[in-house]
């Protein structure tokens, strides 16, 4: 009885056979999850990691005042079960793994760089993604279906925060029925948008030869400074995709690759690239008319021509006159609020035609200004701050120090893989210095030892940048950040070495660190590390150099010796929590920790979650089962 409505419009068995993934359940989420639940899809599996807050109740409907401060995934669990207990609902906190037999991915997330690792994930297996964005009063859906289809959607920036809840229901509504279109009856690509009223459009994508790759600051160099610089980008071009572009003409390009694209997405120095059609200039015109043809499909255009090539007989406005009028054809001309840009490039050997433009990181080759040496300690800052070194040609070793042991390592590693996208050719580094904190913690006064240790620090990665020529240090400080941070913190730790300090974050304050974290892919690792570096309750914002120098003599650290403790850290196979703990012993680590039993199932639970860490994980190596989980956790589980 519960769908006899639907009968005749949908199978009721293949929604019930069908597992569908909605990553996110915010404004999207919401709506999509519910009818898709209401509709009998047999499986939904939601990912979001976030909690409730009170600004989400303007769209989210699941959730009420009484849920804020839970987790979205289990407020929103319990609902669907409520709205249809005949389905299975189930809940993670990432991407990996997708359950068997998934049938559809729904991208219902808020952030583009999750969105693209989303896409590349499903498409990859073969699960066709329908895609949703909303943004104040409008917004869109496509469905991908390979990653052909996610090239008009990528390398887009965050926009603002303003959403009507109205705006983000029509959108995810509309999700959850082009879902179960494509669970009914099978994926067709698609673009919807949201434009005060809803349009439908076939997509089309012409079939590009080459891509066409632009300069950032490079050109404004010296010849000599120049060349050398564009000898460097061509280099880690190759490194990145695999194949040598080619220069000419204040231009680089190279065959089209479907691949290539999110490789020079992340090469420094690039502003700018376009896949592109080239053409011969005789043949300009007709191929011209095939293009515009393919993309435009009715939406509204404008055309722009660029001729470095000065030789050729028609200028740049003429251009752009007479192909527009070839183009009003398939499109409507709007020079101010067009859909789409038709762009040609004319060269001495031939034209480049293309229709988008897809944002490098800019900035300097990396290498190009030489080799230094990053402080990484894998939390939001750090990762951020050699981004932005690597941005300026700085090319970088990265020094982990480590206070804890492989749990800690295995963390830091993760956030630093998501860095070495960017940088294919870094590596981490790592030296265990439990030891030497353990004797500032004891021998140093409350309120200095903070500084001592970085002094401490600094003095490692020193040595360690004299070892690998590395010289300049890179670290994560923000001016007054914390007490560490403040000038007269770090004019005291800045003494104890005569290196070079870069602090690309000094002048940035925390929600634009975060910012730029979310924006280059490393936020997610680093929020999953808490706080480890502190070692003591309050800090001296104001010490004296003299009164620290008397400290440090109460120590004696051989650095030498210390370096010698130094090798490359390595990951660590990730082991699933458990959803449920019962029968499980909880261990709290603040107080006097139990003999471990044969037989018996731990769960340790510390403040931040990395000193239980390191307890399973040398549980786990003496064959115990044992996991581990943060404090705030396990509130929220109510296992302690």
């Amino acid at each position: 009885m519960r769908y006899t409505r639907q009968n005749g419009l949908v199978n009721k068995k293949k929604l019930r056979d069908s597992v569908a993934i909605i990553a996110g359940v915010g404004g999207l989420g919401n709506p999509a999850a519910t009818y898709l639940a209401l509709a009998g899809v047999g499986h939904m599996v939601l990912i979001d990691n976030d909690v409730i807050e009170k600004t989400n109740l303007n769209r989210q409907f699941l959730f009420t005042e009484n849920d804020i401060g839970k987790n979205k995934v289990e407020v929103a669990k319990k609902r669907l079960l409520e709205l249809n207990p005949e389905i299975k609902v189930t809940t993670q906190d990432g991407f990996e793994p997708f359950p068997k037999k998934t049938n559809i991915v729904l991208d219902c997330l808020d952030n583009w760089e999750s969105r693209e690792k989303l896409w590349d994930l499903a498409l990859s297996k073969g699960i066709p993604v329908i895609h949703g964005a909303a943004d104040e009063k409008f917004g869109q859906i496509s469905i991908l279906l390979s990653e052909k289809d996610t090239l008009p959607l990528k390398n887009k920036k965050e926009r603002g925060c303003l959403i009507l809840g109205a705006a983000a229901g029509v959108i995810g509504s509309q999700m959850a029925l082009e879902a179960l279109k494509v669970l009914n009856d099978g994926p067709s690509k698609k673009l919807i948008t949201l434009n005060n009223q809803l349009n439908e459009i076939e997509l089309g994508s012409p079939d590009y030869s080459h891509i066409l790759i632009r300069f950032s600051e490079i050109w404004i160099k010296s010849p000599v400074t120049r060349m050398k610089m564009v000898k460097i980008l061509k280099k880690n071009i190759e490194t990145m995709v695999g194949e040598i572009p080619q220069f000419k003409n204040a231009r680089m390009t190279l065959n089209f690759k479907q691949e290539y694209l999110s490789g020079l997405s992340r090469v420094f120095g690039i502003k700018s690239f376009s896949p592109s059609i080239f053409i011969s200039l005789e043949a300009l015109d007709g191929e011209f008319e095939k293009f515009a043809k393919t993309v435009l499909k009715g939406k509204s255009f404008r055309v722009t021509a660029n001729r470095s090539w000065k030789g050729y007989p028609r200028n740049s406005i003429t251009l752009e006159r007479e192909l527009g009028a070839i183009a009003s054809e398939f499109g409507v001309v709007d020079l101010t609020k067009y859909e789409v840009e038709l762009s040609v490039e004319i060269h001495q050997e031939g034209a480049y035609l293309f229709f988008r433009k897809v944002n490098g990181p800019g900035g300097l080759p990396y290498g190009c200004e030489g080799r230094a040496t990053a402080l990484f300690s894998g939390g939001i800052d750090s990762p951020v701050a050699a981004w932005m070194a690597a941005k300026r040609g700085a090319e970088l070793e990265f020094l982990f120090l480590n206070p804890l042991g492989r749990a800690l390592e295995a963390k830091v590693y993760n956030v630093f893989s998501r860095l070495k996208e960017w940088l294919p050719k870094s590596t981490l580094w790592t030296i265990d210095i439990s030891k030497e904190i353990g004797e500032i913690q004891s021998a140093v006064n409350e309120g200095l030892r903070q500084i001592v240790y970085k002094r401490f620090m600094y003095r490692i990665a020193k040595e360690f940048s004299k070892e690998i020529r590395a010289y300049p240090l890179v670290t994560g400080e923000s001016l007054g950040q914390v007490s560490s941070q403040t000038l007269t913190s770090l004019e005291v730790i800045k003494d104890s070495i005569d290196s070079l300090v870069l602090r690309p974050l000094i002048g940035m304050d925390k929600d634009e660190i975060v910012g730029m974290a979310r924006l280059i892919g490393t936020f997610d690792a680093s929020s999953k590390i808490s706080e480890f570096c502190s070692i003591e309750s309050h800090s001296n914002a104001t010490p004296r150099l003299g009164k620290v120098l008397e400290e440090e003599r109460k120590l004696l650290f051989n650095y030498g010796e210390i370096l010698k403790r130094m090798r490359k850290a390595e990951p660590l196979e990730e082991v699933p929590i458990p959803e449920d703990f019962s029968g499980f012993n909880i261990v709290k680590m603040w107080e006097k920790l139990p003999e471990l039993k044969k037989g018996n199932k731990y769960l340790f639970v510390c403040k931040g979650g990395h000193r239980s860490d390191e307890k399973a994980l040398d549980a786990r190596k003496k064959g115990f089962s044992a996991y581990s989980i943060n404090y705030r956790e396990a509130k929220k589980k109510k296992l302690i």
